[in-house]
């Protein structure tokens, strides 16, 4: 649920960067360009990464703080009802917290996408724990929701350098 004081935050990040960008390009001697927002999409729920497969320059791929990520076509300027990966198989096995800086943080894609449909995905466990999982497409456009394959966690890896144990 989007709130009015999130909608604010927002505007003020946004307009916050559009001051530092004119301040760099007045301070590098470049032209000063107007700049201008332009909504993309509709539909999308705590978005906070975008970007393409490897070989797929038509579909951004958009991940969700809530768990999902969901297609944006770049033609038709339509989001995909059916998502490409749902917070259901994000969090399965581990789940998935999403509260203040949480939930799933990351994407990304396998050199080789087109050829072995392999992508990455990071994310906060229940105990607030970094997960680094493996996953294989599908189709072209849904995820494999058996092909999850986990790391450990970050609170793992440092217990391992310091040999205490892993919770």
């Amino acid at each position: 649920m989007v709130t009015s004081s999130m909608n604010a935050t927002c505007r003020t990040a946004i307009v916050v960067a559009a001051m530092l960008a004119a301040g760099l390009c007045e301070r590098e001697g470049l032209a000063q360009t107007a700049l201008e927002l332009t909504r993309v999409a509709t539909g999308l729920s705590s978005p906070l990464y975008a970007t393409h497969a490897p070989g797929d320059p038509q579909r951004l791929f958009v991940v969700e703080k809530t768990g999902a990520i969901k297609i944006l076509n770049l033609a038709s300027g339509t989001v995909s009802a059916t998502p490409f990966m749902t917070a259901a198989v994000t969090s399965a096995g581990i789940g998935l917290t999403t509260d203040s800086e949480r939930g799933l943080l990351g994407l990304a894609f396998h050199p080789d996408y087109q050829t072995n449909g392999r992508f990455f995905i990071n994310s906060t466990d229940s105990a607030g724990n970094t997960r680094i999982r493996e996953f294989r497409r599908l189709t072209a456009d849904q995820v494999d929701s058996t092909s999850g394959r986990g790391t450990r966690s970050a609170s793992c890896r440092r217990a391992a350098r310091t040999r205490r144990r892993c919770h």
